[in-house]
């Protein structure tokens, strides 16, 4: 359990960088970026423990997860796109 929390934590920081500098080419202060990025990652483990575990009743688990990565995938792009990391127009 605690290797799989820093990893969590780990990732996060590290997505977070990349999104920030890279994917994103964001000016916004990282308080309150941090914040929306990090509820969206939590959220977005919620969706993919939430679709494994319905998932997995009716499909074979690697099919849950690849379902639940790609939703899951798409919904963190989504909300860091048009919310975490929005750009105010002057």
């Amino acid at each position: 359990m605690p290797a799989s929390v820093a990893g969590f934590v780990v990732g996060a920081v590290v997505n977070y960088w990349l999104n920030y500098l890279i994917t994103f080419r964001s000016h916004k202060p990282h308080g309150p970026t941090f914040t929306k990025f990090l509820v969206v990652a939590l959220v977005g483990l919620g969706l993919n423990t939430l679709i494994m575990a319905i998932g997995t009743m009716w499909l074979y688990y690697l099919f849950s997860q690849a379902l639940a990565t790609g939703l899951v995938l798409v919904w963190n792009f989504l909300c860091n796109r048009f919310w975490t990391f929005k750009e105010i127009a002057p």
